[in-house]
């Protein structure tokens, strides 16, 4: 008989949080958004017992999504003239997938509820690193395209895709992100690199493209801000503004205001250097 193993911090509200996403996690605003990701955040030590032995929900996903799909799908990302299209096709056809190949594992039971949360485990986890995945090669190609200078981890390589930041630029570590729940984990409450490049999403759901940087960065590039909250930064946009949080000041730039700077910044330097 399957059964699965909870930590003692997952509650009934994670439990729901995590079922609600399966049915309608795109459309969660950003509380729902903190409680799923605290959710997911705890079933990595979940766990799932058969009579086979036991089985961690992460050693699931690695064995059965992960290293199945993941080189494949990343390969098709870098290839695609379309990111989006090609890459929102593989993730939905694989994630199609993903129960029937559970329940052939003997991993999942209609008769054992809790077993779902498995199911959701591996559903949002590959969610979360395709869409990831098709934003990061969106900006990383329109930098290249752009005429920016980074340097970027390798995609092609597990290792170097677990690296903890994204790309440098201008000396400066930065991740890219595709909305702003980052911020509802343990490490965003901090923001340790000097930038972040960011999908807003406004409340008529348009979509608006920034880079939120520390101090550091902004020094390097300059310009002028309005001081300003998180909740009123589209008001602001594409005005840079300026923010707190987490005690932390941060500047947010349009995207392509940003670029434009970066490109006169690392035009400047490459003149002085021909001096």
């Amino acid at each position: 008989m399957v059964r699965v193993l909870l930590p003692a911090e997952f509650h009934d509200v994670h439990r729901r949080a995590a079922l609600a996403w399966v049915r309608r996690g795109y459309e969660f605003n950003l509380e729902e958004w903190r409680v799923a990701i605290r959710a997911f955040d705890l079933l990595k030590e979940a766990a799932v017992v058969t009579a086979d032995g036991i089985l961690p929900f992460p050693a699931v996903y690695y064995r059965y999504i992960e290293s199945r799909y993941v080189e494949t799908f990343i390969q098709t990302l870098l290839d695609a003239a379309n990111i989006e299209a090609a890459g929102v096709q593989t993730w939905a056809s694989i994630a199609q997938n993903i129960m029937p190949e559970l329940q052939r594992a003997g991993l999942i039971s209609p008769k054992q509820p809790s077993t779902r949360l498995l199911t959701a485990y591996c559903l949002y986890w590959w969610y979360a690193f395709a869409y990831g995945y098709i934003f990061e090669v969106e900006i990383l190609r329109d930098l290249e395209q752009s005429g920016i200078q980074f340097t970027a981890h390798d995609l092609t390589q597990r290792q170097a895709r677990l690296s903890a930041w994204d790309l440098e630029v201008l000396g400066f570590r930065g991740d890219i992100k595709r909305s702003l729940a980052f911020l509802q984990t343990a490490r965003g409450q901090h923001l340790p690199f000097a930038f972040y490049i960011v999908r807003l999403t406004q409340t008529n759901r348009s979509r608006t493209l920034v880079v939120m940087m520390r101090q550091a960065m902004w020094d390097e590039i300059d310009g002028d801000t309005l001081l300003t909250i998180l909740s009123r930064l589209p008001e602001v946009l594409p005005k840079t503004a300026r923010i707190t949080w987490a005690d932390v000041e941060i500047i947010i730039a349009d995207y392509t205001f940003w670029k434009q700077r970066v490109l006169k910044c690392q035009s400047a330097k490459g003149n002085e250097h021909e001096r």
